[in-house]
């Protein structure tokens, strides 16, 4: 039976005196559905789904403003739907970089782009721990969670006899890095999409991590920051091609420059390898190669698909 969220939400308002204020429904990369009411932003969904997302945001509550703070309205006990709400932040990275129309503009999507570099580097700095037991032991979940979702990613995208030379080197490299990554707390879907960014483009908020890399189930390990920059750089790729592709005036390179540069800063500071670097960047690939909803696959954005399925087979080679 098809849940009436919006009539929930209405409902719930109602009650609290707020029925005249119009409902805006708004896209997400989690399964709840997501609504802004004036200067908030409710999130509805099962309550375990709900409870799950309360659980992972607290896991970065050390990480000051950089992730909203979700306030528990409604528990579900009675209606089997629970309701979170957090403030209104602005609008996602990606809106930003898809409205771009020329060149001018370019300049304050880089400084964006810097600012959320900075606030990776927060995260990481706030959340890191350098214990030698910690390392040890959170990397080996950690690794863990990143074999299991390479198999279970590649199996989706049709490329599992293709990958499997891949994943066996990989789990040989990843005994030898147990003790040479610095484990500190990782959002494991950072995209442009789950960026928010202030109306005066000096602030960003990171939204909707999760409890394991995409398509991995849930993991108990801290992470590491290697995994979000790498991700977050697929992602800025992904959205330059996009706009080259309806105007190739206008170029993303020198955020492109900025990400990398901030990779090797990490890499000279020994927080992660390149080795590791290159086998997160696969996973990444095989995310979208694995990702076959109609959206994704639509004809007029096959194309992307396709390249991702392309870089993802030459990665698997090298």
């Amino acid at each position: 039976m098809m849940v009436n969220y919006e009539a929930i939400l209405r409902r719930f308002l109602a009650n609290r005196g707020d029925s005249s204020l119009p409902i805006e429904s708004m896209n997400g990369s989690s399964d709840n559905k997501i609504f802004r009411v004036g200067g908030y932003v409710y999130r509805l969904g099962r309550v375990a789904d709900i409870q799950a997302d309360v659980m992972i945001y607290r896991r970065f509550s050390k990480c000051g403003c950089v992730f909203p703070r979700l306030e528990l309205m409604e528990s579900g006990k009675h209606t089997g739907v629970a309701i979170v709400k957090m403030l209104y932040l602005g609008q996602s990275f990606e809106t930003l970089l898809l409205s771009v129309s020329d060149n001018s503009v370019v300049g304050n999507l880089v400084k964006v782009n810097r600012v959320v570099l900075r606030a990776l580097r927060s995260v990481h700095n706030k959340t890191t721990n350098s214990n030698t037991n910690v390392v040890i032991h959170d990397n080996q979940l950690f690794f863990q969670e990143l074999i299991t979702a390479l198999m279970i990613n590649l199996g989706k995208a049709g490329l599992t006899e293709e990958g499997f030379n891949f994943l066996r080197k990989t789990e040989k490299s990843l005994a030898h890095l147990i003790g040479r990554t610095m484990p500190s707390r990782a959002h494991r879907d950072l995209s442009v999409g789950n960026i928010i960014v202030s109306q005066n483009i000096e602030e960003v908020h990171f939204i909707d991590p999760r409890a394991a890399v995409p398509y991995a189930e849930t993991s108990e390990a801290i992470g590491n920051v290697v995994i979000d920059i790498s991700g977050y750089l697929v992602s800025v790729q992904r959205k330059d091609m996009e706009i080259q592709r309806s105007s190739q005036s206008i170029s993303l390179q020198n955020m492109i420059d900025d990400v990398t540069s901030e990779i090797k800063e990490y890499q000279r500071q020994e927080i992660f390898c390149t080795e590791l670097l290159h086998i997160c960047t696969v996973l990444w690939y095989s995310v979208y190669a694995a990702c076959k909803c109609p959206y994704c696959t639509a004809p007029e954005r096959r194309w992307l698909y396709d390249i991702m399925v392309e870089r993802l087979r030459l990665f698997l080679q090298t």
